[in-house]
């Protein structure tokens, strides 16, 4: 049978750079057409020391797959599990990361690091809730969408 499945896009999440605000990578930065930040080229990020997420971690495998694209291989100060640590190293100076300005926002981290857009394709997804059309909890589902686009936006 056919399921008509509904997607109701909540917020555009972005992959960026947040780098310690000390490096005055801001006054590097480019304005670019296609970014919601700064574009950063590597040449000014690829000898600080990098915060990366432990393996096989989703992040981890966006920055590998870019250090590989770029054809670099900056230093790693330290290993982290969650993004909150991430931005915790990161505001202390420790180094840089790749992450979610979604993440970065909510962990209201975004006044304490600087966020560059970066690479030679911006990495945009969006996070969005799916739900059967047909189902008896449409009531539920209507409110739950609410309570999460108060939540994101």
């Amino acid at each position: 049978d056919y399921v008509e499945m509904i997607q109701n896009v909540i917020i555009e999440n972005q992959i960026v750079l947040a780098a310690p605000k000390h490096l005055g990578l801001k006054e590097k930065a480019l304005d670019h057409p296609d970014t919601i930040y700064p574009w950063i080229s590597e040449k000014y990020y690829k000898n600080h020391f990098m915060i990366m997420y432990a393996e096989g971690l989703y992040f981890r495998k966006y920055a590998e797959r870019h250090f590989e694209e770029v054809q670099i291989t900056p230093p790693i100060n330290v290993v982290v599990k969650t993004t909150k640590t991430a931005l915790t190293c990161v505001e202390s100076g420790m180094g840089c990361v790749i992450t979610s300005d979604l993440l970065i926002k909510q962990l209201g981290h975004e006044d304490k690091v600087d966020i560059f857009s970066f690479g030679k394709n911006v990495i945009r997804e969006e996070l969005a809730i799916m739900y059967n059309n047909n189902t008896m909890m449409y009531e539920e589902i209507i409110k739950f969408i609410q309570i999460a686009q108060k939540i994101f936006k």
